[in-house]
């Protein structure tokens, strides 16, 4: 969806359409690379700092947005957007993962599922 309003929004300042497309084309590149960064830096300084760091890249994002009126300042932050969409899409999903797989092993066990914090660590995890 914000692909769509960043492509409009560029059209708006008068951007040709392989202008727009480059920029859109950026932004999806650095989603693709950033989320298997992201993957790796997750195993190294944890699923949460990655997802902060996710989140302070959105920021930035939503700053630049806020401020920008020329192309390259809105490519930047499509570029900022993608890599904030790329971290978010492959660490949250593991989060769950991680959060969901030791209740999932416990009951298989026969143990009486008890509650876990999201993030928490587990030995019971493989």
């Amino acid at each position: 969806m914000s692909a769509v309003l960043i492509g409009l929004h560029l059209e708006r300042l008068g951007l040709s359409a392989g202008g727009i497309g480059l920029i859109l084309t950026i932004a999806l590149l650095s989603a693709a690379v950033t989320g298997l960064a992201a993957a790796n830096l997750s195993s190294r300084i944890g699923r949460r700092y990655t997802l902060a760091l996710a989140g302070i890249l959105m920021a930035v994002t939503g700053a630049d947005l806020a401020v920008a009126s020329s192309p390259v300042l809105i490519g930047i932050a499509a570029m900022y957007r993608g890599m904030a969409v790329g971290a978010v899409s492959i660490v949250a999903p593991i989060a769950a993962t991680g959060a969901a797989l030791p209740v999932l092993f416990g009951l298989l066990r026969g143990e009486r599922a008890t509650p876990v914090r999201p993030f928490q660590r587990s030995e019971n995890c493989l």
